[in-house]
């Protein structure tokens, strides 16, 4: 996705259909422009397993120009 106005659409129906996701920062490693944080997230419906991604941020100008997301696991 491209797009502040694209990531406000698609993550705004994620947590309309999941309003008790919550993820928190397990780790995090910053060196020169990128961030990887490895994220455990609990989707907040009863008897699902907590989720575990990778996300690597390439910041620029202290902003995020581009992100990558993956499964941990």
């Amino acid at each position: 996705m491209k797009g502040l106005d694209v990531m406000r659409e698609r993550y705004g129906a994620m947590f309309t259909h999941l309003p008790r996701l919550n993820c928190n920062v397990g780790n995090r490693i910053a060196d020169g422009a990128f961030v990887v944080d490895h994220e455990v997230c609990d989707i907040g419906v009863p008897g699902e397993p907590e989720m575990r991604a990778i996300a690597i941020y390439h910041v620029e100008n202290d902003l995020i120009r581009r992100v990558w997301f993956g499964p941990a696991d």
